[in-house]
């Protein structure tokens, strides 16, 4: 056999789960990162009295105080491919999960054209770099053909969007790379595809988000979360000591500064897309502390309808 498979993932779900699976301290880590994606979220849900909310991309539900955002809701609905990471996030939270709506979907369409199942099979074929680059456009066709909203026959007041951007499928599909390829191939092919696979995020993300606009009420809102700048704690500290009243301008004038360096990523260009044809209302950063090991800047963004 001429490619490399050491192990693959059969499924966009088996993948979420595997990024679901929690550290036992993230519950007290992400305290303050909770209270303060709670409390923005409670701001805006006050001026929908009974309002009723999908939240997407729940995955552990680790990222808000479900006692508190309910409170202040009519119903509450959750929408992953890992719904039973959810429902035990509910559970960890002294509620029931019969209490919400609860609806699994895979947000990127992969799964429902089996594209990893049918990647291993065509790459079995030991099909060309010229052939490869054919199947997936013809996979991606396939994807962005399907209307991503038509499980969900309703619109909501709020619509709260967890970090997701940055897990929809492309590391997925760079491990496929890393792990099944021929052998034959250079190393420039390798980047070439990768190159390639980011490029094709673009139109992604702009469907995903299309449909997500199509869940929210005219004159409803869309509160965004989003990880763009992966920091280390030591190197966030130094910031802040620099600016001990770090002002949203300067913040912002920091980003820009980033993104003019190293680019937009897959977190930002998420925001960029959803927000298009719609109005910005209010927008603001957060320190994440992910892991033990990475911290996340994150952009919190809420955006009128």
């Amino acid at each position: 056999m001429r490619f490399t498979l050491d192990f693959m993932k059969k499924n966009v779900r088996e993948y979420l789960a595997l990024i679901n699976q929690r550290e036992e301290d993230r519950w007290e880590r992400w305290s303050i990162y909770r209270q303060t994606l709670t409390d923005l979220s409670i701001k805006v849900l006050l001026e929908y009295p009974n309002a009723d909310v999908l939240m997407i991309g729940s995955g552990a539900l680790d990222d808000f105080d479900l006692n508190r955002l309910s409170a202040h809701t009519k119903k509450m609905s959750f929408l992953d491919l890992d719904i039973k990471a959810t429902k035990e996030g509910i559970k960890r939270q002294g509620l029931t999960p019969e209490d919400f709506m609860v609806i699994q979907q895979d947000l990127t369409g992969f799964d429902d054209v089996d594209f990893f199942d049918s990647w291993h099979q065509f790459m079995l074929g030991e099909p060309s770099f010229a052939e490869t680059i054919l199947f997936i456009d013809q996979k991606v066709k396939q994807i962005l053909d399907k209307d991503l909203s038509l499980p969900i026959q309703k619109t909501f007041d709020v619509v709260i969007i967890c970090p997701i951007y940055t897990q929809l499928i492309y590391h997925e599909w760079i491990e496929m790379v890393d792990q099944q390829h021929l052998k034959s191939w250079s190393t420039e092919e390798i980047l070439k595809l990768k190159a390639y696979l980011l490029d094709l995020m673009v139109p992604i993300i702009d469907d995903v988000n299309k449909a997500i606009k199509k869940w929210v009420k005219p004159a409803g809102k869309i509160i965004a979360i989003s990880d763009i700048i992966e920091w280390s704690e030591a190197d966030f500290i130094s910031f802040e000591q620099m600016h001990p009243s770090l002002s949203e301008y300067e913040l912002m004038d920091y980003y820009l500064s980033y993104v003019n360096q190293y680019g937009m990523g897959l977190g930002d260009y998420g925001l960029w897309s959803l927000r298009e044809g719609l109005i910005e209302q209010t927008s603001r950063f957060i320190l994440w502390p992910f892991s033990n090991e990475r911290v996340m800047l994150v952009q919190m963004m809420v955006i009128n309808r």
